[in-house]
């Protein structure tokens, strides 16, 4: 009886991630063909007939994708080792590039199947198993999904501006994996660049996002895809150049200072003053400077006094008069003046 199992890759995606891409591993078909007729049936090239089960080996072409940030290792198999453990103890091992090969005189019974994928280093880059049941006269489908080693890799970023543009520099770093999970990147800052490795970052596609800072505004920025690999290093070098310094908005306030001329009132001036008597004037100028006023009396033109008070009249003949009050600034660059006509009997 014949018992043939054939490996074929398929190229289903299994994973969703936040952004559109496909996740890269080989799904291989394990098809476990049970010969129909009872016995004495030959195997392709064996040149034996058994009643034990075979095993087919076929291996399709693998497709990929471009990523932006990708590990410093190949991620394209080319070399598969396929091992089995069947029924009491009975074991295989096969390397296999990709054609199609044989294994003959297995166990019936269940066996269990794995499937390493190589890299052109030789370092193993994927891995997948499953459980295979050999019966008779039956057709068996079995798939096993060869996908990425899980465990930690290195990220590695490097990040320059031109340091004379940007007067307080900052770097802000979020990496988030396929479940929205974010971490926070902390930079080594120096002039005009920034530094960030981990060694320990869990394998896997992530979505990282920079953002450079001058202050409280955001000049520049940019969100890459990266690649996590076991035991690999992921490498990425961004240089920002075209930098976005946003125009501010500025508050123009005037002050107008014109050194307009004081304004000077007299209080407490009659119209007509009797002959002998006396009446006291006195000088306000309107200060919204709050300068310091130094203040002149005239009388028919003639100066008379200082102070903000004068007292006059009792020297005074019968005729008409004109007083003047003159106030100055201290500084010299104000002035003002007011004057009262008044006639003594």
């Amino acid at each position: 009886m014949k018992k043939i199992i054939s490996i074929q890759k398929s190229n289903d995606p299994k994973r969703l991630f936040p952004i559109p891409f496909t996740s890269v591993f080989i799904s291989m078909t394990v098809l476990l063909i049970m010969g129909l007729s009872l016995s004495g049936c030959n195997f392709p090239d064996s040149g034996i007939t058994s009643n034990d089960g075979a095993l087919k080996i076929s291996i399709g072409p693998e497709t990929s994708s471009d990523r932006s940030l990708l590990p410093g290792i190949s991620m394209n198999p080319v070399e598969y080792k396929i091992n089995g453990s069947g029924p009491n103890g009975a074991v295989f091992e096969k390397v296999t590039d990709g054609e199609d090969s044989y294994l003959y005189g297995l166990a019936i019974g269940e066996w269990l199947i794995s499937v390493t994928a190589v890299n052109t280093e030789g370092v193993g880059i994927g891995y997948g198993e499953s459980i295979v049941l050999i019966e008779g006269s039956s057709l068996v489908a079995v798939t096993i999904n060869i996908e990425p080693l899980i465990g930690d890799g290195t990220l590695t970023l490097s990040v320059t501006w031109p340091d004379a543009e940007v007067a307080n520099p900052g770097l802000a770093g979020v990496l988030t994996d396929s479940a929205g999970v974010t971490q926070s990147l902390v930079f080594n800052m120096a002039t005009g660049t920034a530094n960030y490795t981990n060694a320990g970052i869990t394998s896997g596609y992530y979505t990282l996002s920079l953002q450079l800072t001058d202050g409280e505004d955001v000049i520049a920025g940019l969100v890459d895809t990266v690649r996590i690999v076991q035991d690999a290093e992921t490498i990425g070098t961004y240089s920002f150049t075209d930098l976005n310094h946003p125009t501010g908005d500025v508050e123009i306030i005037v002050i107008v200072d014109l050194d307009a001329p004081l304004e000077v009132t007299i209080t407490g001036a009659v119209d007509i003053l009797s002959y002998g008597t006396k009446m006291t004037d006195q000088r306000r100028g309107a200060n919204p400077g709050e300068d310091v006023i130094n203040y002149q009396w005239y009388l028919n033109g003639g100066f008379t006094g200082t102070g903000e008070t004068l007292t006059f009249g009792m020297d005074l003949r019968s005729g008409t008069y004109r007083l003047d009050g003159v106030a100055i600034s201290e500084d010299g660059e104000r002035s003002g003046s007011a004057f009262h006509s008044f006639t003594v009997e």
